[in-house]
């Protein structure tokens, strides 16, 4: 026997019993599709915190590497160099696009029941559809379902505390206020002058050739 056969007969008692909940059979139907769609949503919540967990350190690193290089393209920018700032805008492109997909997988993570719910349903009503009560409108299983699912998981986005990326947007918004905090000292002296440390004047070049005595430089 097909496995996923066995499994949909395994936990079809379990499922079943919120569709018997009412009377009318469109009322039951609803009524138990709409407690499918909050355990698919839990379930696909719980693999995303698991797999968030397991690759924490490295969404966590990518996080702090866009928010960095973003501060360092800002710092170029105000110091006028044209060439780093291209290099570190390059940089936080390449990390930011590392971050979606990370992010893109985290979500895909959050799917894994939709398919065995939509496979259990169809094969418990195949070829049946209902009628929304008090609307006569004529819906498939597969469109009730999903549109229950995303109705919840829209809920769920709404009330959560923590959006997508905020944490990472009000970072970025951080550095937009102080760009010249990310960074302790000069990260171009080249650009930046004035912040070279003041002396007699005289600055020894180091000797290129071994055994030569470095010659003192030009007064600045």
């Amino acid at each position: 026997m097909d496995p996923f056969i066995s499994f949909y007969l395994w936990i079809d008692p379990f499922l079943i019993h919120s569709f018997r909940l009412a009377d009318n059979p469109s009322t039951g139907f609803l009524t138990g599709t709409f407690v499918l769609a909050i355990i698919c949503l839990l379930a696909g919540g719980t693999a995303k915190v698991l797999a968030r967990h397991c690759n924490r350190s490295r969404i966590e690193v990518l996080e702090h590497s866009v928010v960095r290089m973003h501060g360092l393209s800002l710092g170029a920018l105000g110091a006028g160099d044209d060439a780093a700032y291209r290099g570190a805008n390059l940089c936080a492109n390449e990390t930011f696009g590392q971050l979606f997909f990370a992010r893109t997988a985290l979500f895909a993570a959050s799917l894994w029941p939709v398919p065995l719910a939509l496979g259990w349903l169809d094969l418990r009503f195949v070829g049946t559809g209902i009628t929304i009560p008090s609307t006569g409108i004529e819906a498939s299983t597969v469109t009730v379902f999903i549109s229950l699912y995303i109705a919840l998981r829209v809920l769920a986005a709404v009330l959560s505390r923590s959006r997508p990326c905020g944490a990472l947007r009000r970072a970025i918004s951080r550095t937009d206020v102080a760009p010249a905090r990310s960074s302790p000292g000069p990260v171009w002296p080249s650009a930046d002058r004035s912040r070279r440390p003041k002396g007699d004047g005289v600055h020894k070049a180091a000797s290129l050739v071994p055994g030569v005595p470095a010659k003192a430089g030009a007064r600045g």
